[in-house]
């Protein structure tokens, strides 16, 4: 028979080998140790000189958690982001499941690993003020389908935006409100009582005044078409 090495007070990764406690049912010599944690458990002795174990449990956990968290993101909002994303494609009861995973829209395996989102999204532009935005809405979350957008950007890239030409230009309804300060249920609700674009775009939003009627934004008296 072999030589039994004493590994009493060797070191194995987070294990300190305390004594040995002897054989198990398969012949195994077994080693009362101890992690850096505090905790003591009895440790195959092969399992403490391959590298099979290096802790009690503690070590992968830590692990697990730096790699999903990258330094505390899990609170960030950034890591909400990505949950959404993965949500809206991947859960069933997901509330916006129907417009994206119902709709065959998924997110790539790569992006399944937050840590490889986070180095996307922090050297592609990402800060706190924007949104991921798809630019080809058909498809799915991918690294070159995919920016960090306003919310007017994203607005202007939807599948169902109305195009609007005046005075030789032509852009979506959003970014003409934009332009001219003007609330998008307004500008729509001008076009759909039958306002000429020009008139929709320019005329001044009417404002209930002081003893009734109605005052534009230069403090004239009119009154919108119902």
């Amino acid at each position: 028979m072999a030589k039994v090495i004493d590994l009493t007070g060797k070191r194995f990764g987070r294990w300190t080998v305390i004594r040995k406690y002897g054989r198990n049912p398969k012949g195994k010599i077994m080693w009362l140790c101890k992690c850096d944690c505090g905790t003591a458990k009895i440790v195959r002795g092969t399992a403490l000189t391959t590298g099979a174990t290096q802790s009690c449990g503690c070590l992968a956990k830590e692990l697990v958690r730096e790699r999903m968290t990258i330094h505390g993101q899990c609170y960030s909002r950034l890591y909400r982001i990505w949950q959404d994303m993965k949500n809206r494609c991947e859960n069933l009861k997901d509330i916006k499941y129907h417009e994206y995973g119902g709709k065959g829209i998924t997110v790539c395996g790569e992006w399944h690993d937050f840590s490889c989102f986070f180095q996307w999204a922090m050297g592609n532009g990402y800060y706190d003020s924007l949104s991921i935005d798809r630019i080809d809405g058909k498809k799915g979350y991918y690294p070159s389908n995919c920016r960090w957008a306003t919310i007017i950007e994203q607005n202007n890239n939807k599948r169902n935006n109305r195009i609007i030409s005046y005075c030789g230009k032509s852009q979506t309804m959003a970014m003409w409100c934009h332009e001219i300060g003007m609330p998008e249920s307004t500008l729509g609700s001008r076009l759909s009582r039958g306002w000429s674009i020009q008139r929709a775009l320019t005329e001044p939003i009417a404002r209930k005044a002081k003893g009734g009627g109605w005052r534009n934004e230069t403090g004239g008296k009119f009154k919108e078409a119902i």
